[in-house]
């Protein structure tokens, strides 16, 4: 039994790891334990704490093997974190020469949208998601603001399955884990392909 690493809490009060919870979040927008609809994982402290008491107290062995999956995952996040700092560059870059980035609020064509999520699936990291998303006002904050026809807009243009017959708060639900984590099952077959 591995021992949490970075616990995340889910809406509906379970904890898991944050690897745990983001692979299964690429797939599926459920709780792997109960199968409620979750939203964004909220990082856990005090339960992250509570495991590392506990792992003080572990075997040696056991210690020495949870210290390896640790250094494999934050050799992993370290990469990421290179590459979130490469793309914040790249966009500062961009801004200083004038570009001007696509707004989520308009219809896009259909290359602009090829575009957009060739970009964002090279992004597994949620930090490299979420700055590569703010450019085209898909931040958190900007998807709490959107109404109805920019949610819809906003799916449209992202590929994503209909949501028109969502609540306005399911819609942006599945915006933000789309956006974050690129839940596969809100993607419209045109999406898939």
């Amino acid at each position: 039994m591995e021992l949490f690493i970075e616990a995340r809490t889910l809406s509906c009060a379970h904890t898991l790891c944050n690897h745990c919870i983001t692979e299964h979040l690429q797939r599926k927008d459920d709780c792997p334990n109960c199968r409620a609809k979750v939203g964004l994982p909220v990082a856990s402290i005090t339960v992250t704490n509570m495991v590392e008491s506990t792992v003080s107290r572990l075997p040696a062995e056991e210690r020495e093997e949870r210290k390896k999956i640790v250094q494999t995952r934050m050799e992993v996040l370290k990469e990421q974190e290179k590459r979130y700092e490469d793309l914040k560059k790249q966009i500062e870059v961009s801004k200083k020469h004038g570009h001007v980035f696509y707004s989520i609020k308009e219809s896009w064509k259909q290359t602009q949208s090829n575009l957009f999520l060739q970009g964002l699936k090279q992004f597994k990291y949620i930090r490299s998601r979420k700055l590569y998303a703010d450019m085209v006002g898909l931040g958190e904050s900007e998807i709490a603001q959107l109404d109805q026809q920019a949610l819809v807009t906003a799916a449209k243009n992202l590929k994503m399955k209909s949501m028109e017959n969502e609540s306005i708060v399911e819609q942006r639900r599945r915006l933000t884990l789309f956006v974050y984590y690129g839940t596969k099952m809100f993607l419209s077959a045109e999406g898939t392909s």
